[in-house]
C-alpha cells in the first residue's frame, strides 16, 4: 500500500487533468491513502470528479 500511495501522490498512477485548474482528485486520493496508512483503518471519501486520460491523450470526465 505504501508504494501505491507514493506513486499516486506523485501523479504517476492517477494524474489530474492539466487542463482543469480545479482538478483535485490526485490530492484527495493521496490524502485518503495517507489517512489509511496513518490510522490503519479504511477511509471513506465523497464521490470524486476524476477525468480519465484516453489513449489519444484527451480526458473524459468521470465521477
Amino acid at each position: 500500500m505504501r508504494v501505491l500511495s507514493q506513486f499516486t501522490v506523485q501523479g504517476d498512477v492517477f494524474p489530474d487533468n492539466p487542463d482543469d485548474p480545479d482538478a483535485s482528485g490526485e490530492n484527495n486520493l493521496g490524502a485518503s491513502l495517507r489517512r489509511v496508512l496513518e490510522h490503519g483503518r479504511p477511509d471513506t471519501m465523497p464521490v470524486q470528479k476524476y477525468d480519465i486520460r484516453r489513449p489519444d491523450g484527451t480526458f473524459e470526465v468521470r465521477h
